[in-house]
């Protein structure tokens, strides 16, 4: 499981949690990303053609995982918590989790933001 802020920005900065749900119970994981402004940021693209590719590749991660057919009565847990990230403004923050269990077809994941203190969406 991972968050990924392409073009951070110093209002991107705070407090994030990361809640996991499934019928057997709730697991938390708070972290801080701190965006450091850059003094003179270069806003004209450095690759022509890059977001046709980013996209593709975030149309394949929408695709549904094949149905796996088991049942899960373990509550979620983080095996590797999410970590404190600090980056320069326009630069990439990627927070990447390990949970278990794993291929929980119940499991649901909440990503709140510490800018806003509301619930992020898919692709924002």
């Amino acid at each position: 499981m991972a968050l990924d802020i392409l073009q951070a920005i110093p209002s991107d900065s705070g407090t994030y949690t990361c809640t996991v749900s499934n019928p057997a119970g709730t697991a938390k994981s708070s972290f801080v990303i701190n965006i450091t402004p850059k003094e003179n940021l270069l806003t004209a693209t450095q690759h022509e053609g890059a977001i046709e590719k980013l996209k593709a590749l975030e149309d394949r991660k929408k695709r549904k995982p094949e149905t796996v057919e088991e049942c899960f009565a373990e509550a979620p847990k983080f095996v590797r918590p999410l970590r404190n990230v600090n980056v320069v403004e326009n630069g990439l923050v990627h927070l990447e989790a390990s949970l278990i269990p794993v291929n929980d077809p119940d499991l649901r994941v909440e990503w709140i933001s510490g800018a806003s203190g509301a619930p992020l969406k898919n692709g924002e």
